[in-house]
């Protein structure tokens, strides 16, 4: 006969061993769930640098050539909604933001917004999911060449005059001042130590700035060009983005190292007499901007090799800069071509804009006004208003003012001259039979 063993008065059953483990295992779980929960009310108070939970697709947006012109530049950031003051990147986490290149020359603030875009380029590296990325454009190749024709006359000259009057050579403390002569001397060397290979502009242009880049995701994704790449350049270089952008940053790197009296095993090479920098070029053609109409069935054919180069690198669309478009941003080829570059300097039309894609609906920003350029596949599919002028009547007088912009500069040059040297439109080299914007 067994006898139960009496529980003394107060004192507590015991759990059963599997019972034990099976409390404590819930204590665990309770425990992790617990700590979860203060990691995931954690994030949820960070900043907005912070990586959300679940992702929504990058907001793609872009603006164009802005040649010296700090304030259509800084209202052109507002636009693009990347930055609040014009100056420090405010868009937070979650932004994609694309410059199309010719930063440089024709206004008067070059070096300053070379410099804003390489502070939001830090900026934006620290949020979660945005970048800045600036593309090469023919004027910084030109600067690159040491081709200072286009580079405004008011910034050598402020600069040659900061350089001289930090010297104290003597001269200003007599009231007579150095002279303009001294000053656009100075203000020549001034810039070219400013993009030498070791300065920061310098390095700006040399090492960071690709010939073609692919951003955004889904139906935003995007490939970019300062002029527009064609089918061959692609080819001539694997079929590979990267090969092509590689191959023009080691070509810059070679002649960098030249700058630097580096000595290698071959001289290095000139940089206008490569595929990637030549007439046709990614950062010199005109092809995508000329007058199709004037070939029978070249329309056809441009947009029949640009959907080859879309499907070969995986974009919906390509953007590009370099050509003046005085009615507003268009497009062409059903909305798979955004030219974009408006006139944003001064030293030609003068206005803030920006591009952007969200879902698929690209638009044109300007002050007062958004145009949509295409539609997303939400609403009807690649319908395209280019045909409209994104401003309107006033888009004769843009064009009237980038004509008279031309005339102006090159009868002001006859007539003045500076220094004996000319600033006419007339090209060389690889400025021969272009129209230069």
């Amino acid at each position: 006969m067994t006898v139960a063993r009496r529980r003394p008065v107060g004192e507590r059953a015991r759990p059963s061993t599997s019972i034990a483990v099976s409390l404590g295992n819930a204590r665990v779980v309770a425990s992790t769930l617990a700590l979860f929960a203060l990691v995931a009310s954690a994030s949820a108070d960070a900043s907005d640098g912070a990586r959300p939970a679940a992702r929504a697709p990058a907001r793609l947006v872009a603006v164009p050539d802005l040649h010296g012109d700090l304030a259509h530049a800084r209202r052109s950031f507002q636009l693009a909604g990347i930055s609040e003051d014009g100056e420090r990147w405010s868009a937070g986490a979650n932004t994609r933001f694309v410059q199309t290149g010719d930063v440089v020359d024709r206004g008067e603030r070059s070096i300053e917004i070379v410099q804003i875009i390489a502070n939001m380029q830090r900026e934006a590296a620290t949020r979660v999911n945005s970048s800045v990325t600036a593309l090469l454009g023919n004027h910084e190749l030109l600067t690159l060449q040491g081709d200072y024709r286009y580079v405004a006359r008011e910034e050598l000259l402020r600069l040659g005059k900061a350089s001289l009057e930090s010297k104290n050579l003597g001269g200003q403390e007599m009231g007579t001042g150095y002279g303009l002569r001294a000053y656009w001397a100075a203000g020549q060397m001034a810039w070219r130590s400013a993009f030498s290979p070791d300065a920061e502009v310098g390095a700006q242009i040399r090492s960071n700035r690709p010939l073609l880049t692919v951003q955004g995701e889904g139906s935003c994704a995007t490939l970019f060009s300062h002029a527009g790449v064609r089918r061959a350049h692609l080819a001539k270089h694997g079929d590979s983005i990267e090969a092509l952008n590689a191959f023009a940053r080691d070509a810059i790197a070679a002649v960098s190292d030249g700058e630097r009296g580096i000595n290698t095993n071959a001289p290095p090479p000139v940089l206008g007499s490569l595929d990637v920098f030549d007439v046709e070029s990614p950062v010199w053609t005109r092809f995508w901007s000329k007058d199709w109409s004037k070939t029978p069935g070249l329309e056809s054919a441009a947009c029949a090799e640009l959907d080859s180069i879309l499907a070969l690198v995986g974009a919906k669309r390509m953007v590009v800069g370099h050509t003046v478009q005085p009615g507003g941003m268009t497009t062409r080829c059903a909305g798979r071509l955004h030219l974009i570059d408006v006139g944003v300097s001064d030293a030609y039309i003068g206005r803030g804009a920006a591009w952007s894609c969200e879902e698929g609906t690209t638009r044109a920003h300007y002050d007062g006004k958004t145009v949509i350029l295409t539609e997303g596949a939400s609403s009807k599919a690649d319908r395209t208003r280019s045909d409209e002028s994104a401003f309107g009547p006033s888009a004769d007088d843009a064009l009237e003012k980038l004509e008279k912009k031309h005339v102006d500069d090159a009868s002001s040059s006859r007539h003045r001259g500076w220094f004996g040297r000319s600033r006419t439109f007339s090209k060389t080299g690889a400025d021969a039979g272009k129209t230069d914007l």
